[in-house]
């Protein structure tokens, strides 16, 4: 799970969530795994990327980038996983908008210890249900 966004209603917190799968050889809504950079740096594969598909989770710190891309080819992004606690998965990446038609580019996107030192990645957190 991720969280979705927080309001308030009548003074009080209200936090939704939305359900996000985390498995073995990826994450869904992000494409399968296509190549391992470094110990804990994962290239992202989605065949077939729809440009509006990463939109369907609203993130409130992710500006809705339109991407202009046919929607048969691939979409390659990287992310920097980090296993915080048994339930806790934060996940660093450049900019979750932003698709790249070759791996190598995407790798070369990477963030690193240096940009999620300085909060200069976007960044996700994942709890487990």
């Amino acid at each position: 799970m991720t969280q979705e966004s927080a309001e308030f209603s009548n003074g009080e917190p209200r936090v939704r969530y939305t359900a996000v799968e985390v498995e073995e050889d990826g994450i869904p809504i992000f494409g399968g795994c296509h190549r391992r950079v470094g110990r804990s740096t994962v290239v992202l594969r989605e065949q077939g990327y729809d440009n509006n598909n990463y939109s369907s989770l609203k993130f409130p710190t992710v500006k809705k980038i339109p991407l202009f891309r046919h929607p048969d080819s691939d979409c390659f992004r990287c992310f920097h996983l980090r296993l915080r606690s048994p339930n806790v998965l934060q996940i660093f990446t450049d900019n979750l908008g932003r698709c790249f038609t070759r791996a190598e580019a995407a790798a070369d996107s990477c963030p690193t210890e240096t940009h999620i030192k300085y909060r200069d990645a976007q960044q996700l957190l994942l709890f487990r249900e």
